[in-house]
């Protein structure tokens, strides 16, 4: 039972650090770092 938790965790990690890629590499030519940075920090509850 842990190990299918474990994959499911893994599963939806990987899926979200492919969003995370996916919207970065779109967005990468249209934004600076810094305004990338504050985005991320929001959408992951820095800030």
């Amino acid at each position: 039972m842990l190990n299918s938790c474990l994959k499911r965790i893994s599963h939806v990690l990987t899926f979200f650090d492919w969003y995370i890629v996916k919207f970065y590499f779109f967005y990468d030519n249209l934004l600076d770092f810094d305004e990338k940075a504050l985005i991320f920090s929001k959408t992951h509850g820095f800030g």
